[in-house]
């Protein structure tokens, strides 16, 4: 029985210990809200610390990688843009116009003429000055700078010329002294402008350039008929002239040639002003 009673004794201490140990119900609760709060605090400070700033560099890199695919597209355009440059300049280029010089004009020679030949001696020869450029504006500019000049005004073209005569006298049979064996000569030089037609020159441009060619053709032609005019004008009169001295007959001859050669400088400006210069005739650019 006293065995027993110890084991009992023993068995109710055992079992009595947790009654005498254990927590109120209240600190009990006490320490489940710290527990939390200390949960919550570390959870807070992870997200806070770690987890934010990962998602933060996350997204930058992401955004970096959107930007990076739109700054992609940029040059993209840019380079297309560039791209079109030249087949927008196609037609007119960045080109450099090469200068040309200013043609240097002059009368023609005389003629070679003789009183063994008495005839009426014409000829006439072309001389060209090269000028340059793409568009109708380069090439005014380039028939403005360099084409001939004649009294501080630039013209497409001109035509010059050099009328001569010689003739022997002798007596007739009545005693008067007259002309015999009178020659002229007629030289005419007309000054043109050659165009040196870029490949990529337009047709329009091409086109103007050679009505304007044909028209001023027309025209200097018609300075170059004034001429030949007035060269067989001065072969017909003086080859009638007589006098009753040989020194009369000179001073005939004198006043005719240069009458006759006034009337063929009149005729050239009066045919310019009637035709503007050959602008009414078509020969402008």
């Amino acid at each position: 029985m006293e065995q027993d009673q110890k084991k009992t004794a023993i068995d109710t201490g055992l079992k009595a210990s947790p009654s005498v140990n254990s927590t109120p119900p209240n600190t009990k609760k006490n320490h489940c809200l710290l527990i939390a709060l200390i949960v919550g605090f570390v959870f807070i400070v992870l997200v806070f610390f770690v987890v934010l700033p990962f998602v933060l560099t996350r997204l930058d890199a992401y955004m970096n990688i959107v930007a990076s695919s739109v700054s992609s597209k940029t040059p993209s355009a840019v380079t297309s843009e560039k791209a079109k440059t030249p087949k927008k300049a196609t037609s007119l280029p960045n080109y450099e116009v090469n200068p040309c010089q200013q043609v240097q004009t002059s009368n023609p020679e005389p003629l070679n003429i003789s009183t063994e030949n008495p005839i009426l001696k014409q000829e006439s020869s072309d001389v060209f000055y090269q000028i340059f450029g793409l568009t109708l504006n380069d090439i005014s500019a380039q028939l403005s700078d360099c084409g001939p000049k004649y009294e501080g005004e630039s013209f497409a073209g001109m035509t010059t010329d050099y009328i001569n005569w010689t003739y022997l006298m002798r007596f007739d049979a009545t005693g008067n002294c007259r002309v015999d064996n009178a020659a002229v000569g007629v030289n005419v030089r007309i000054y043109y402008p050659k165009w040196d037609a870029p490949e990529n020159a337009s047709s329009s441009t091409k086109e103007r350039w050679d009505n304007m060619i044909a028209n001023l053709r027309v025209h200097e032609e018609g300075h170059r008929q004034i001429d030949y005019d007035g060269g067989a004008k001065i072969f017909n009169n003086i080859s009638s002239i007589s006098a009753s001295s040989c020194n009369e007959v000179e001073s005939l001859v004198t006043n005719k040639t240069s009458s006759i050669l006034d009337e063929v400088s009149q005729s050239n400006i009066n045919y310019d002003a009637q035709t503007n210069h050959g602008e009414t005739q078509g020969a402008h650019f």
